[in-house]
């Protein structure tokens, strides 16, 4: 019987072979890249959300003398052409809900305490040293702006950040609508107490399109109502981090202004800073 021939590797066996090492070798590297860089993504997403709300503070412990420089929410004396009782009246109601603590502690220290002690109302400088250091808070200080294509992108950035559309009613109530992208949400809270950030439109198209949104998830509208935006605690401290980093840790009473933009993301959205400014 003949015997077989002795089979070896010739070059092109180990030309080839190496080839597949290689192939395999660089698969497996680009798979274990793309997976470290979804996890990255997730991991930031996560610390992002869960990070805790940045603080503010006063520089200085002194409270301020007088409260003519203090914001208020919106009065039945910033109606002087008001001609119903209706609205009136339901003008009153919404001012009771945003603002009843602010008021109440005004009654005691504000309006009651400058009687008989002359016609200045006062300003936010501080008694002694420090002067004007005392820190804006975030609804006075913050200013948002949406430019959004279309509604359908505008929807989407209300709904990733959380932000939820509210109207006051005629009674002592408001009706919160949000989910505008996917399923309306509709709710309504019978003199509800707010800690939330809010904002309410100065002007813009904007304003009729959130007026647009409460519609279309049945909330009753009315000439005179109040629309406002409520945002959550998450959404509050990405504004807070944004203006932090645009600022370079620079400390917050030094911030006269701050303006924001929303920008798109691979992922979503976020916001960045168009403008600050310093006192």
């Amino acid at each position: 019987m003949d015997t077989l021939p002795e089979l070896k590797p010739n070059a092109f066996n180990r030309v080839a072979s190496l080839l597949a090492a290689l192939l395999v070798m660089v698969g497996l590297g680009v798979t274990l890249i793309f997976l470290a860089w979804l996890t990255a993504d997730f991991l930031d997403r996560q610390q992002m959300a869960s990070v805790e709300l940045l603080e503010e503070y006063s520089s200085s412990n002194s409270q301020s003398q007088g409260v003519a420089d203090e914001i208020e929410d919106p009065g039945v004396e910033e109606f002087a052409e008001v001609e119903t009782a209706q609205l009136k009246e339901t003008v009153e109601a919404v001012t009771d809900i945003l603002s009843s603590q602010e008021a109440a502690i005004r009654a005691l220290d504000g309006s009651a305490a400058l009687q008989g002690t002359g016609k200045g109302e006062g300003d936010h400088r501080l008694a002694g040293p420090g002067g004007d250091g005392d820190t804006i808070p975030r609804w006075d200080r913050w200013e948002l702006r949406f430019e959004p294509s279309n509604m359908t992108a505008y929807t989407k950035q209300l709904d990733y950040f959380g932000i939820e559309l509210a109207a006051n009613s005629r009674q002592a109530t408001l009706y919160y609508a949000s989910q505008f992208s996917t399923t309306k949400q509709l709710r309504t809270v019978e003199s509800p107490t707010e800690e939330r950030l809010r904002f309410i439109w100065k002007d813009g198209e904007l304003r009729n399109a959130d007026r647009q949104l409460l519609r279309q998830a049945g909330v009753p509208l009315f000439t005179g109502q109040i629309l406002m935006q409520f945002y959550p605690k998450n959404t509050e401290n990405l504004l807070a981090l944004a203006e932090n980093e645009h600022s370079g840790g620079r400390p917050v009473s030094e911030i006269r202004k701050t303006v924001f933009g929303v920008e798109e993301t691979s992922s979503g959205y976020r916001f960045i800073v168009l403008e600050q400014l310093y006192r």
